[in-house]
């Protein structure tokens, strides 16, 4: 991880007008996790807060250890359910 990698985690709110990015609360982790030989299948459950009066666009951010793999990713906002296709 690089320096200053660390204040890019989560879900950040783009600003507007050249505002800088800043955090979406954090309300909750959950991870499980199974061990499958010499792997392990981790799936981890974040949930933010959108703390503002107004909607807002953000960007998650996640850095990955080499050797990960994304096999799937849910998006759950204003009622809908959002899923990437990992091919």
């Amino acid at each position: 991880m690089t320096t200053g990698t660390l204040e890019r985690i989560g879900m950040l709110a783009l600003g507007a007008h050249g505002e800088a990015p800043r955090p979406v609360a954090l309300t909750g982790v959950r991870v499980a996790a199974e061990l499958r030989d010499l792997a392990a299948r981790v799936t981890l459950t974040q949930t933010f807060r959108n703390t503002e009066q107004v909607p807002i666009e953000a960007l998650y951010c996640f850095p990955l250890e080499e050797g990960s793999t994304v096999c799937a990713m849910s998006v759950r906002t204003a009622g809908r359910t959002l899923v990437a296709v990992a091919e």
